[in-house]
Formats: C-alpha cells, structure tokens, sequence
C-alpha cells in the first residue's frame, strides 16, 4: 500500500480500507504521511468522493448533460452518444450505427452528424459534427487497476426507450469483464447501474465527471448486470483515429 504506513500501525487498516474505496490517497512519491494534518484541500476533496458515493450528484451533472444526447438513426433505431471535444468529435456504441451513415443527435441542440470510424475489435464508434459544441466531456486517465476498482461507484447517462437525460447509478463489479459474449479480450467493465435499450453508447462517469466507460449491453432477462467499455479502449481508438482525448 502505502511505504510508510507499517501493518502493524493501529491506523493501517482504517488506511488501507478507505485507499481502496477510494476515498482517501496518498502522496505522488508512495507515501501517506499519516501524522502529517490534512488541509482544507485534501479534505475537499476526500468529502467530495464521499458524496459522489452516497448518491449526491448536484454539481457534477447539470454542466455535462447538454454534452449528452440521444442519437436517432435514419432508420428509427436510437441509442445515446456523449461529445469528447469542442471540435464536435462524439463517440457511441458501434452496434448504435450499425449500417448506418448519417444521423441525427437530438439535445437542446439538433446536430446532423457523420460516422468517421468503428472500432474493429470494441463496441465503439466515432462520430463528428461539423462545427464547435458548447460542451464537452473529459476521458478519464491514469492506471486501470487503480482507476477502476470493485465497489468503485459510477453513474450511466443516457437515453433508455428515448428517455433522455436519464441516470443510473451503481458500483463496479469487476473491472475486467469481455466487451460482448466470445469477445475474447477483456476491454469492458461489469457494473449493477442500470442499462436499458436506447442507452448503448452512453457515458459511464466518476465522481469527478470524467468517463470511465461506455454503456454497451446488458444481459437479458438478468437484473443490475450491464457492461461498459473501459475509458483505455476509448482513448487507444480516439488516438487512432487522429483525435487526442
């Protein structure tokens, strides 16, 4: 854990429980300082993952959800989509445009937008509209096996039957799950958040805002287990395609 808080420390497992909840971290050279006082800061941002944990999402989701929308196919089929840059780039779920070329995104805004690329190995698609959007979401970064943890909590927007501006919110089951059955790689995330038809390509997002994944699949006929595609495939296929994130 943390090099110097020793497991004998009376404080070790209070540290220990609450690091891997993510509710408190450490210093960027590996240490912890237990002894040391907390600042204001630090305690911000502490009570901040706390309340994210308890469901309390004022704040963090009136400002994204115009970067949110439901995206109509010219052949009724709808799903959800999410903005990732000012330059009106937007990513869905491939399934979403699937024999498709052109589409409609529907917010406070109606945007006509383009397919620019699929993933050939995840459930992952590349939009664009052609001009700059007033909103935007940020991808998450850091390690996947500290960034994506079981118990971690997250929150799903989308637009389940059409429903826009709808949200979920559950924990993280396991971080390493196949992207669909017999993908054969493991580029998704399990989560008990609610998935439903008309969110696939929806955001999946942190306490702070950022997307951790993309909604995709459920399975049928089984309550609270839903799959999203992890914010590192995103980044890898946004990177490929000439759009940092």
């Amino acid at each position: 854990m943390f090099t110097d808080v020793s497991k004998d420390r009376w404080s070790y497992k209070d540290i220990e429980r609450l690091a891997n909840a993510g509710l408190m971290s450490g210093y960027p050279d590996g240490t912890f300082k237990p002894e040391q006082n907390i600042s204001r800061e630090e305690l911000a941002s502490v009570v901040s993952r706390l309340t994210f944990k308890m469901c309390l999402l004022d704040g963090i989701l009136q400002p994204l959800l115009p970067a949110v929308f439901t995206l109509y196919r010219g052949d009724g089929g709808i799903g959800t989509g999410f903005f990732i840059t000012e330059t009106g780039y937007l990513i869905t779920a491939k399934h979403v445009v699937e024999n498709e070329k052109y589409f409609t995104a529907i917010e406070d805004t109606n945007y006509k937008c383009h397919l620019v690329a699929t993933s050939p190995t995840e459930d992952i698609a590349l939009l664009k509209v052609d001009r700059t959007v007033p909103n935007h979401f940020t991808i998450c970064q850091g390690d996947i096996d500290e960034t994506l943890y079981r118990g971690k909590h997250i929150a799903i927007i989308g637009s389940p039957h059409g429903y826009d501006d709808s949200v979920t919110q559950g924990v993280i089951s396991a971080p390493r799950r196949e992207s669909f059955p017999g993908a054969g790689t493991l580029g998704a995330f399990q989560t008990d958040a609610a998935i439903n038809p008309g969110n696939s390509g929806g955001p999946a997002i942190d306490g702070n805002g950022h997307v951790v994944g993309i909604a995709v699949w459920k399975f049928t006929g089984v309550d609270n287990m839903g799959f999203c595609v992890r914010y590192d495939q995103i980044r890898v296929f946004c990177r490929q395609n000439g759009v940092e994130v």
